[in-house]
């Protein structure tokens, strides 16, 4: 049996995005989407569907459940986003003030700290690249 790998932050700029649902037509607003990885196919997922804090975020067949939709809610100002799981209403993190390659990624309640911060930096054709505020390092996936 497979077990589905979990996404950590690397510093290398290797993965990237496809969004595949709900894109804003605005480069800067508020919108929900699916996130699918370029490399393997497969979809930011929330292991289980868990409502728990630090549940574990993985890759999965895309399925486009509730636990693969993501907000994007931009922070006034700035280019950073929020990323809230629509399922749990919890949000991407890192811990606090960790800033290397390997770390992993967990949903938790949202408070809008640094850890929780991310850029996205588009590729074009509608791919994207994640960016953790805090560290500076990438979202990827482990394997």
């Amino acid at each position: 049996m497979h077990t589905p790998s979990s996404f950590r932050l690397t510093g290398l700029l290797s993965l990237c995005f496809l969004i595949f649902t709900g894109i804003a037509s605005s480069a800067h607003a508020d919108f929900t989407a699916t996130l699918q990885s370029v490399r393997s196919g497969k979809c930011v997922d929330v292991s289980g569907s868990s409502q728990a804090n630090r549940a574990t975020i993985i890759q999965y067949s895309c399925h486009a459940g509730d636990n693969q939709r993501i907000r994007f809610e931009q922070f006034p100002d700035t280019d950073d986003y929020l990323l809230r799981f629509q399922h749990s209403e919890k949000c991407l993190e890192i811990p606090i003030n960790n800033t290397q390659n390997g770390t992993d990624v967990y949903q938790t309640d949202c408070h809008a700290n640094k850890n929780q911060r991310w850029r996205i930096e588009e590729l074009g054709n509608n791919q994207i690249r994640i960016v953790q505020v805090q560290s500076g390092k990438v979202l990827d996936v482990e394997g």
